[in-house]
């Protein structure tokens, strides 16, 4: 997800999907705030396609922003929040990263 924060204009949500052996990636843009419901509500839809699928993400940030945007057009996301996987924790905490000393 990708969004404006100080405008609270979400204007990306990306999924990819992987049913078997097919993948495809879903990109729901708005190009202006009036059209920002209309791509929660495709994101909706596609993950109501796929009831009992995972939908992973990485750090809190898509879990603020599926409960703003909840919140603000009157979508139930129960459903949705318990799917939720966040993957940060899981790779952070099994990852070393390289220290780069600043000049």
């Amino acid at each position: 997800m990708e969004s404006v924060p100080d405008q609270q204009f979400s204007y990306l949500i990306g999924l990819l999907v992987r049913d078997h052996e097919a993948v495809t990636h879903c990109a729901f843009w708005a190009d202006t705030m009036e059209e920002e419901e209309s791509i929660w509500r495709m994101f909706i839809e596609k993950t109501e396609e796929y009831p009992d699928a995972p939908i992973y993400h990485y750090g809190s940030y898509e879990v603020r922003a599926i409960e703003s945007l909840a919140k603000r057009f009157g979508t139930d996301v129960t459903c949705i929040a318990k799917r939720l996987v966040n993957l940060n924790p899981r790779y952070t905490a099994r990852s070393i990263f390289p220290f780069v000393p600043t000049a």
